[in-house]
C-alpha cells in the first residue's frame, strides 16, 4: 500500500523544497512531522538541497534512515534559521524524532550554518557531528563537549 502525501494538509512546505521527490520517496509522517515541527519552532526550516538529504539510493547505505529503496525514507536533514540549540531542544521536547542529530561542520547560504538530522528510527538517539566525527550519547564526554560547541559552557 503506498499512501500519498496530502499536500493540502502541509503548511510550511511545497514539495520542490526538497531535494529528492518527496511523494516518491518520503514517509509522508516525515512531511507532517516536519510541518509540525516547524510550527513548533515558529522559525523558518530549510530542507537540505544536497542530493541524498531526503532519500539516498546506494545499497552500502541500506541502514540508513534516509535509505529509500524498497521502502520511504523517514529522515530529512534541514537548516533552521534560530540557533541550533533552540531548534535541536524543540526537536527532542516535541516528541516526534527518535533520531535527532546536529551536524556543526556543514556550510549552507554562503556561511557556516549548523545542520540537524531527524528521523523516525524506532529507538531513540542522540549524536552530534563535528570535523567530520562522531559523538554518541552514550559516549563518557558527550555532553560535555556538546555544551562546549552549542556555546554554554
Amino acid at each position: 500500500m503506498n499512501i500519498e502525501i496530502e499536500w493540502d494538509k502541509v503548511n510550511y512546505f511545497e514539495p520542490d523544497e526538497f531535494s529528492e521527490d518527496p511523494d516518491k520517496y518520503a514517509d509522508p509522517a516525515l512531511i507532517y512531522s516536519l510541518d509540525i515541527f516547524r510550527e513548533m519552532l515558529q522559525y523558518k526550516i530549510y530542507p537540505s538541497p544536497v542530493t541524498g538529504a531526503l532519500a539516498r539510493f546506494d545499497d552500502g547505505k541500506s541502514g540508513s534512515r534516509h535509505y529509500a529503496v524498497s521502502r520511504k525514507s523517514d529522515a530529512i536533514d534541514i537548516f533552521c534559521n534560530t540557533s541550533i540549540l533552540e531548534a535541536w531542544t524543540i526537536a527532542i521536547r516535541s516528541g516526534l524524532w527518535k533520531g535527532i542529530g546536529v551536524y556543526f561542520d556543514t556550510f549552507y547560504r554562503n556561511r557556516d550554518w549548523c545542520m540537524l538530522h531527524l528521523d523516525n528510527r524506532s529507538t531513540n538517539l542522540l549524536w552530534y557531528r563535528d570535523n567530520h566525527e562522531y559523538s554518541f550519547e552514550k559516549d563518557r564526554l558527550f555532553w560535555e563537549k556538546l555544551s562546549v560547541l552549542l556555546g554554554e559552557s
